[in-house]
């Protein structure tokens, strides 16, 4: 008796054999068999009842169906597992064809020609890029339900208290650094003085603490009414212009709100003149100048304002003709510092580039007599399909190296798949040059 899926050469699951006069007579083979399959929307002008090894089985869809591959007619084939496909068919309206693609994303599987109802991919997004929306789109009445989108990691501007940093910007992207630091009397919370721009966020999130904070903490809160006196240090005034005045806790909060204003003393303007000098001032009080002809203010106004570092912009008049504007943007970079209106010769910037790009040239620009100095470039970074890898039939060279993105300059090193040799001259050394990679063909 032959095993389940096996039948003699005549397609029975038994056979015999007979001792003869000069021994038993030849015993039967048992072979692998496939029963007819169930045909689904489908029919087969094949009227066999069983099937051996190899064979091959015609059918075709029942008008207004596709098999799987879109074809109206196709064959399957008897193999050690069983039958190679179905024969199955579906209504050629409710197929999907392959999962529409997404910038900086991927689906997670090798896509297929054809999709049938209700099969489902998902899709993961690139290195530094996160996913907006539903990572898995399901084929329904042949139409993918909406993919999501692949956004650029982003950072709104940090909020420091007590504290300034740089660079500036209006977003910032993932794996973007700022420096930032304390004023006088406040330290950083997490002793760090760079945080970076992750999925979930600043790490570590800059803060500023007061020092002696947890020695004052016992104190506070204060009932609505109290008040306390209290003196400012050398440079600094209250609101009243005296050295101390009185701290008063209000329905609205602690007034006055800042009780100790910088103090700024006006004592020339250069190349210009004012009716003001040797006179005492707060922050946010200004002082009207006049510069001399062919000279003007950093900032082209007419006045210069007490600030909390000083006076800004300095009381200094310069030569019109020989400031610089802005400093020029550069793609996928940008100054470590916010950019101002004016600069004064001989100022400088400095650039940075965003995560993984290459910055080339000099990173610093100067202004020289009304110019900047040439700005560097941003190389962009090369990605690794693996798509390409397959259809060019390469690995990686080894286990440990296979990274997924490089900077301008940097070296991957590929092999060909077992079965496979180079197809041309060409090394299997490839250099990521501005985003571009040559990809060695097996």
């Amino acid at each position: 008796m032959c095993k389940q899926g096996y039948v003699t050469a005549d397609g029975e699951t038994s056979g015999s054999i007979t001792c003869l006069e000069n021994g038993w007579s030849a015993q039967p083979s048992c072979l692998k068999s496939c029963d007819v399959p169930v045909f689904e929307n489908s029919v087969t002008k094949n009227n066999s009842t069983w099937f051996k090894l190899n064979d091959k089985l015609d059918y075709e869809c029942h008008i207004g169906y596709k098999n799987k591959y879109k074809h109206t007619k196709s064959s399957i084939t008897c193999t050690y597992e069983g039958w190679s496909d179905e024969p199955t068919c579906y209504d050629s309206t409710k197929i999907c064809g392959p999962p529409p693609p997404i910038e900086n994303g991927d689906i997670t599987s090798f896509p297929l020609p054809v999709y049938i109802p209700p099969s489902s991919v998902d899709y993961q997004c690139q290195y530094l890029y996160q996913m907006q929306g539903n990572k898995t789109i399901i084929c329904i009445n042949g139409d993918w339900s909406e993919p999501p989108k692949c956004l650029r990691m982003a950072c709104k501007p940090p909020d420091i208290p007590n504290g300034i940093y740089s660079p500036q910007r209006v977003t910032y992207t993932a794996q973007d650094e700022i420096k930032f630091e304390c004023k006088d009397g406040f330290y950083s919370a997490t002793q760090e003085t760079v945080a970076k721009c992750t999925s979930t966020g600043w790490i570590p999130a800059p803060k500023c603490s007061l020092y002696h904070e947890r020695r004052r903490r016992p104190y506070f809160p204060v009932p609505i009414g109290n008040e306390y006196s209290y003196y400012c240090d050398n440079g600094f005034l209250t609101p009243s212009l005296s050295y101390w005045d009185y701290l008063r806790c209000t329905e609205k909060g602690w007034e006055p709100e800042v009780p100790c204003l910088k103090q700024c003393v006006f004592h020339y303007v250069e190349n210009g003149e004012s009716s003001y000098w040797q006179r005492k001032y707060v922050e946010e009080q200004a002082v009207k100048v006049q510069c001399y002809n062919g000279y003007s203010l950093p900032n082209g106004q007419d006045t210069i304002t007490c600030t909390e570092n000083g006076w800004s912009p300095p009381a200094k008049c310069i030569n019109s003709t020989k400031i610089c504007g802005p400093p020029p943007p550069i793609a996928n970079g940008d100054t470590t510092s916010f950019p101002l209106p004016v600069y004064i010769p001989p100022s400088s910037v400095e650039y940075q580039c965003q995560s993984l790009y290459q910055l080339q040239g000099n990173k610093t620009i100067i202004c020289i007599n009304g110019e900047w100095s040439d700005p560097p470039k941003c190389l962009h970074p090369c990605i690794i399909s693996i798509e390409i890898m397959r259809k060019h039939n390469i690995t990686f060279r080894t286990e440990e190296n296979q990274r997924l993105y490089y900077q301008s300059g940097e070296m991957q090193e590929f092999k060909c798949k077992n079965g496979h040799h180079l197809a041309t001259t060409q090394p299997l050394i490839t250099i990521c040059i501005n985003g571009h990679l040559n990809y060695p063909v097996c």
